[in-house]
């Protein structure tokens, strides 16, 4: 409430956040931060369902001790938050955003430049399995 009192137009930034908490916190802050006028835009990233799942196989144990889990991963990429009260007005790539800019992560340089000798579904996989959104409300 305080946050919303001080500006007309306030853009909400979570990048980071959103990935260590679990689906219905992650419904409840996106329903929470429609309900303000104020809030016109949101920026926050976010895993596929599907990475959140190889992540979890891979470094589940790692996280678990810890004691800092990952548990969201969009089972819709940016159209899971329309539900909430929001509308995707841009979506990009991490990895290729990455790419674009020369500051790749750190898992994606190591195997980055092999990935045009991949199959076209791994490709299309690690184009969408960690993404930004620019969000508006709906």
């Amino acid at each position: 409430d305080r946050i919303a009192q001080h500006g007309k137009k306030t853009l909400i930034l979570t990048e980071g956040l959103l990935c260590y908490l679990p689906e219905a916190a992650v419904r409840e802050l996106s329903s929470e931060l429609a309900r303000y006028p104020e809030f016109t835009h949101w920026i926050t990233d976010y895993f596929s369902a599907t990475l959140l799942k190889w992540l979890n196989r891979g470094w589940g144990k790692r996280f678990e001790k810890g004691n800092a889990g990952i548990y969201f991963g969009s089972p819709r990429g940016a159209a899971f938050f329309n539900e909430q009260g929001w509308h995707s007005i841009q979506t990009r790539s991490v990895f290729k955003e990455g790419v674009r800019l020369n500051r790749m992560i750190p898992g994606y340089r190591a195997w980055g430049p092999l990935l045009k000798f991949t199959p076209r579904r791994f490709q299309k996989f690690a184009e969408c399995a960690y993404e930004l959104t620019l969000l508006t409300r709906a």
